[in-house]
């Protein structure tokens, strides 16, 4: 029984670990302890106490990571979003070539783009989505039984995984077109200064207009209501796991 109860531990801890496995809650070695740890107790918390007995397998175990990352791609889609919008922030406003560079994960990324993936990393922190994550897969462990012979339609979600992927790219360049359109005219009207005064250049005082436009663009959309919406458009969908 003791045994049983373990292999069912286990198709529960890939589950969970899957749904939280891409989330940047840290690089390296310190954050890999925090997904295993947080793995760990999200599969105690949601394992039940008449577990049945199950033999685990590379299939099954592939198969309950597969789940949980079905759940947790929302998520995931939603925080990515933020940071290429704003590496695009910052290639329109023109600081393209500075950059942060991380020794733990050997990437680089620019400084905005890092803000805006912390801040919705935090946000969605805030608001709750670890919650929300839990009760799908909650909710996954009746719809998809932990480790039995329930198959998943792979057309099925492979064309919800698509239409979430192309949703969310395409709602982050409709934000960035409204600050491209912002950086435009900011570059328009110091052409046009520059012209009506002669003798004179604006465009070394460029880059500070943009950057306060786009700037004050942000905290405009802050408060427009941005995060219900970052907080709907990373809830899990049931509709993923297409049976």
């Amino acid at each position: 029984m003791l045994e049983g109860y373990f292999y069912f531990l286990v198709h529960i801890f890939f589950r969970s670990l899957g749904a939280i496995c891409l989330l940047p809650i840290g690089e390296g070695v310190s954050g890999f302890s925090r997904h295993i740890t947080l793995a760990a107790g999200m599969a105690i918390f949601l394992s039940p106490l008449d577990a049945y007995s199950l033999q685990p397998g590379f299939a099954s175990i592939s198969r309950e990571l597969a789940i949980g990352l079905l759940l947790g791609l929302p998520a995931v889609l939603a925080i990515e979003a933020m940071r290429t919008l704003g590496e695009l922030f910052d290639t329109g406003r023109g600081q393209s070539m500075a950059a942060m560079y991380d020794p733990a994960s050997s990437l680089s990324s620019s400084q905005t783009g890092f803000l805006f993936q912390k801040c919705a990393l935090v946000f969605l922190l805030v608001a709750g989505i670890l919650e929300h994550i839990i009760a799908a897969l909650y909710q996954s462990m009746g719809d998809v039984p932990a480790g039995t012979a329930h198959t998943l339609s792979v057309a099925g979600s492979a064309s919800s995984v698509m239409a979430i992927v192309v949703s969310t790219a395409a709602a982050s360049f409709s934000v960035y077109l409204l600050f491209a359109a912002l950086f435009l005219i900011c570059d328009i009207c110091v052409l046009f200064l520059s012209k009506a005064v002669p003798g004179c250049s604006f465009l070394c005082e460029a880059f500070q207009l943009r950057s306060l436009a786009g700037f004050s663009g942000v905290v405009l959309l802050l408060h427009s209501g941005l995060q219900p919406i970052l907080l709907e458009a990373a809830l899990p969908r049931a509709g993923l796991l297409s049976g």
